[in-house]
């Protein structure tokens, strides 16, 4: 997220009490995102040169989500669980992570995971954190509306020859949690309009 971003959507909420200061903005990472919205060249290599069309899309769209957001607000209960995955995701940069052991790979070598004094699971961080967050409806019911979730994983699932706009693995995983919620709402009975508010953050 540019600073450019972060100012600008500030700037737009700031009849609200939102400042630079109290604004955080988390994106997932992709390599199949929108470019051109940093205002420094290294930044928007190789797709494009900064285009202020796609920063104002930007600050407008986020700023639309705060104040959805905003207006929306009512009691909510939050839940914070840790677990572990492993298998699904590697260590980029394994030749420097052996080299942390003295093993030293020469350019071109191959190298394994298998090769860490520890093992594969040493090379990567398997810990999987995820945030829930239910509303507590007028019938004093929980109503899911939000999951961020945080993983160790490159979203280059899809290759460098993809020219289509994309959230890779991680939104994948999003689509499958919120269908999970809402077939679950939906077995209990929520309302259409409630089962639409959830929010997936990888």
């Amino acid at each position: 997220i540019s600073g450019g971003i972060h100012r600008g959507v500030a700037s737009n909420l700031k009849d609200i009490g939102i400042t630079e200061d109290n604004l955080l903005i988390s994106a997932t990472h992709t390599h199949s995102g929108p470019s051109a919205f940093f205002p420094y060249l290294s930044f928007n290599l190789p797709s494009s040169i900064y285009n202020p069309s796609i920063h104002l899309f930007l600050v407008n769209q986020i700023t639309k989500a705060v104040l959805e957001a905003y207006k929306n607000l009512k009691p909510a209960k939050l839940a914070i669980v840790f677990g572990y995955l492993d298998k699904t995701t590697r260590n980029r940069s394994l030749a420097a992570h052996l080299a942390n052991y003295g093993i030293d790979i020469k350019v071109g070598e191959e190298c394994d995971p298998s090769m860490a004094p520890g093992g594969y699971i040493s090379t990567i961080d398997p810990v999987v954190l995820v945030i829930r967050v239910d509303q507590i409806n007028e019938d004093n019911v929980l109503v899911p509306i939000g999951v961020f979730s945080n993983f160790a994983i490159h979203g280059t699932l899809l290759k460098n020859d993809n020219l289509y706009y994309s959230g890779d693995n991680q939104a994948a995983a999003e689509r499958f949690v919120e269908e999970g919620i809402l077939k679950i709402a939906l077995e209990e009975g929520l309302s259409f309009k409630e089962r639409n508010r959830i929010v997936c953050v990888w």
